[in-house]
């Protein structure tokens, strides 16, 4: 496998099996039927500031804020949990499922196929302001972005050419509303 993740610390992994828990002990989703509960190795969360599109230099502008586990049940993925920092802490945040778990899934994948085998560091790039989310490859110098949302593969000279229309969107609503 080409695409390599960063080991996590123990404590996002502590956390991420509990928040797997609690989430699966839930009534709606507890089934004792899909077997033990597995998680894979911890993918890293990196937030994009909106405000960081419209640079030369966006890329530079991200920060890591946390993981994502993928939880396996029953031979395949079932869910997801993301552990954010909390100065410091990891602290579970939220359970992902559905369309934009399989999108996740996927996005992984396409990711995977695109690094070949050449090793490759992926990452998970969000820009929440703008519901826009990514796999984010590192080879060498060379970035490479699957957006989540569309499968789609993307340079960092296109990432920004999809994601400045949205941004200049988000600023012209929040101009009015102050000026409204």
């Amino acid at each position: 496998m080409a695409v390599v993740f960063e080991r996590a610390p123990d404590a996002v992994s502590i956390e991420a099996r509990r928040g797997a828990l609690i989430h699966l002990r839930n009534p709606v989703h507890e089934d004792p039927t899909m077997g033990p509960v597995k998680l894979t190795r911890a993918v890293p969360l990196w937030r994009l500031p909106v405000e960081a599109i419209a640079g030369a230099q966006a890329i530079e502008s991200a920060a890591a804020v946390g993981w994502r586990c993928f939880i396996l049940r029953g031979g395949g993925v079932t869910s997801s949990v993301d552990i954010l920092d909390s100065n410091g802490v990891p602290r579970f945040s939220h359970i992902l499922r559905g369309a934009m778990l399989r999108a996740n899934v996927r996005a992984l994948v396409a990711a995977e196929e695109e690094a070949g085998r050449e090793e490759a560091s992926a990452r998970i790039l969000l820009v929440p302001e703008l519901f826009f989310a990514a796999v984010w490859l590192i080879q060498g110098r060379r970035n490479l972005f699957v957006a989540i949302e569309r499968d789609m593969m993307s340079s960092s000279s296109e990432l920004r050419r999809r994601l400045l229309p949205r941004f200049r969107r988000l600023r012209e609503r929040s101009l009015r509303s102050e000026n409204g």
